[in-house]
């Protein structure tokens, strides 16, 4: 389930926007409502989210821009409430525009900093991320964002890290429609807790993380095999569309795929289908 309406590429996006003449822009409010049902291995469930977030801009130069991001969410699921959960996201982004002309590229580093705390288990972690992207928009249809992240997240039940490849696709459709498609390759390191297995706590898969031009960073709570060490390879594809009502208000439709493929071959297979309304005060 996505974090926030907010991501990397948009915030990416609007840095070309700044004017050279305009030092900092006021901060801009958001708040997004979240409902998905999901299926992993023909278990089901359904979730609901909350977010609210705050979102602010300043151009450093008429090449530069760095943008500064936070949401704070809630999060409910109606068959595992073990997975209730509550978290916040900070995120830095400095993006470089070297040239001019409607299709210069523009080349973003983005450090994002994650908390989520679970009602009913021990399973509450951290995680930090360094994100490298590279947005080129190719015509007034087509943009392209491609880039790789390192992520380190910790919890009392396992360490995972994780390097992604990216690239994602923005093809707008007319003047309130966008149409989306992202794919992700992430390899895995696990570190599971020996003594939390043997109490008979079962660990998690790390998060999945989008990267995507109305999605960001969502977590699945999906269990694994109770391996000490395991590596994991995922492949994330997501299909969607984003409608503008206007511009203080729109709806997201997307489908994800995503495919784990553990140590050992053991493979875990789900989907995700969310409806996501966002409001900007």
């Amino acid at each position: 389930m996505k974090l926030t309406g907010y991501s990397i590429n948009s915030a990416i996006i609007a840095s070309t926007l700044i004017s050279a003449n305009v030092n900092a822009a006021a901060p801009s409010y958001n708040i997004q409502l979240g409902l998905a049902a999901e299926d992993f291995d023909g278990k089901t469930d359904t979730l609901r989210q909350l977010t609210g977030a705050v979102h602010y801009s300043k151009g450093l130069s008429r090449h530069s821009v760095i943008n500064l991001n936070a949401d704070l969410f809630t999060r409910s699921f109606s068959d595992t409430e073990n997975r209730d959960s509550h978290g916040v996201l900070a995120e830095f982004i400095y993006s470089y525009i070297p040239g001019r002309g409607y299709t210069k590229p523009v080349y973003s580093l983005a450090l994002r900093q994650e908390f989520e705390k679970f009602d009913n288990t021990s399973q509450n972690f951290s995680k930090t991320s360094l994100i490298l992207a590279d947005t080129i928009r190719l015509d007034d249809q087509l943009t392209l964002t491609a880039g790789l992240e390192y992520s380190i997240k910790t919890s009392d039940l396992e360490d995972i890290t994780s390097s992604s490849f990216f690239i994602n696709s923005d093809f707008q459709l007319g003047p309130k429609l966008i149409v989306y498609l992202n794919l992700k390759i992430q390899d895995e390191k696990i570190e599971a807790d020996i003594p939390a297995i043997a109490n008979g706590t079962q660990s998690e898969l790390a998060a999945r993380d989008d990267i995507a031009a109305q999605h960001t960073a969502g977590e699945t709570g999906i269990t694994t095999p109770s391996l000490s060490n395991t590596d994991s390879g995922n492949t994330i594809a997501t299909l969607g569309s984003n409608y503008f009502f206007n511009s203080n208000q729109s709806i997201d439709v997307s489908y994800e795929y995503t495919q784990y493929s553990l140590s050992g071959n053991i493979d875990i297979q789900g989907s995700l289908i969310s409806l996501d309304y966002f409001y900007k005060f």
